[in-house]
């Protein structure tokens, strides 16, 4: 029971925390977008938001036999996080393929 406890806990920290990191990229690439406003920061902030949001959105998810009914259902999860880290991803490297 405590080990569940705790294993939950670190698996909301962790995504907490990359979801931090993602949306702080995606700050500095934004202010690098203000500047220039170029394609390819535009591309990574996008990317980097997406990426962010799908780390929050799996940070919301606890799965565990505890809850009758989760907050999302598993489809929807995975669906979510399709919707948002798979895009995010994929501008994020179309951004980096158009840098020379």
């Amino acid at each position: 029971m405590w080990n569940q406890f705790f294993l939950e806990n670190i698996h909301f920290a962790i995504n907490l925390l990359a979801a931090l990191v993602f949306l702080s990229v995606g700050w500095l690439y934004f202010d690098a977008w203000l500047a220039r406003k170029a394609l390819k920061e535009g591309l990574r902030v996008l990317g980097f938001a997406l990426v962010a949001v799908s780390f929050f959105i799996h940070a919301s998810f606890v799965e565990s036999a505890v809850l009758a009914t989760p907050l999302f259902g598993e489809g929807v999860h995975v669906l979510l996080l399709a919707l948002t880290r798979f895009p995010g991803y994929l501008f994020i490297i179309i951004s980096l393929l158009l840098d020379p």
